[in-house]
């Protein structure tokens, strides 16, 4: 246990303001302290409806457990070609007994929408993405950054950051379980 808290003290240590950027700020008991860490959301799996829609977390949220036919894990490795660029967290393959038709945009679309001109790229939470088959639900798109070339011949790349939804709170001494489970007698 200790060696963990020297850890955590040697890491606030080396995270924190530098020895000059301290000497030059007034101490003062009511100045609170600084943030030593700050918490970097990382990108999650990339959820794909009936192979054809990219989601968000929300659009998973909107999914009865009962419409589900199927759910495919890929990694890195397994992930079919035209989708192993997205693959890096993961991609949550899920196909429904329904079919779905979100609103959604394709890359041509969202390059018509946004007006751009010249070889563009699209990234899905910094992953490229390659199929042009796959279309983005629009209630998925949380933002979008565009960071242009320096000429009009290079190239734009436009990155789409998905809406990434915090779990839902669970009260304490509550374990809840989503799905169906049977118990055996």
């Amino acid at each position: 246990m200790r060696f963990f808290s020297s850890l955590a003290l040697l890491l606030a240590l080396r995270c924190g303001p530098a020895p000059a950027a301290l000497a030059q700020q007034p101490t003062s008991a009511a100045q609170p302290l600084p943030a030593l860490l700050e918490p970097v959301p990382l990108p999650g799996p990339v959820y794909i409806i009936n192979e054809r829609y990219v989601v968000g977390d929300n659009g998973l949220r909107a999914i009865s457990p009962q419409s589900i036919r199927r759910v495919v894990v890929y990694k890195n490795g397994s992930a079919p070609a035209k989708w192993r660029s997205l693959a890096y967290y993961g991609i949550l393959s899920i196909t429904l007994t329904t079919k779905v038709r979100p609103d959604s945009k394709s890359q041509a679309q969202l390059r018509r929408w946004l007006k751009l001109s010249g070889p563009v790229r699209f990234q899905v939470d910094g992953q490229l993405l390659e199929d042009d088959s796959l279309r983005v639900a629009t209630a998925a798109i949380a933002t979008l950054e565009i960071r242009r070339g320096a000429t009009a011949a290079d190239e734009t790349i436009v990155n789409i950051r998905l809406v990434r939804l915090p779990p839902p709170p669970v009260p304490p001494g509550q374990i809840r379980i989503r799905g169906l489970a049977h118990l055996a007698p």
